[in-house]
C-alpha cells in the first residue's frame, strides 16, 4: 500500500517504509500528480503548474530530474 503525507514534512510510506521527499519543487510535483491521481500528466502540465508562463530553459529537465527523486 502507498500512503502519501502532504502536511507537514511530505513524504510517501509504501509497504511500512518511509520516504521525506526533499526539496520544495519535488515536494510541488508529488503533491501535484497527488491531487490529480488517475489524470494524464504530462511534463509541459508540469512545467506550467511549477513555473506558470516563465520557465527557465532548464524546465524540462528539472522536471524529470523531480521525478525521478
Amino acid at each position: 500500500m502507498v500512503r502519501w503525507e502532504l502536511l507537514g514534512d511530505v513524504g510517501v510510506g509504501v509497504d511500512g517504509s518511509r520516504v521525506v521527499l526533499s526539496g520544495q519543487r519535488t515536494r510541488a510535483v508529488a503533491a501535484y500528480l497527488v491531487l490529480h491521481h488517475g489524470d494524464r500528466i504530462s511534463n509541459e502540465r508540469l512545467v506550467d503548474a511549477l513555473w506558470g508562463e516563465h520557465p527557465p530553459k532548464t524546465a524540462r529537465n528539472s522536471v524529470q530530474r523531480f521525478v525521478a527523486d
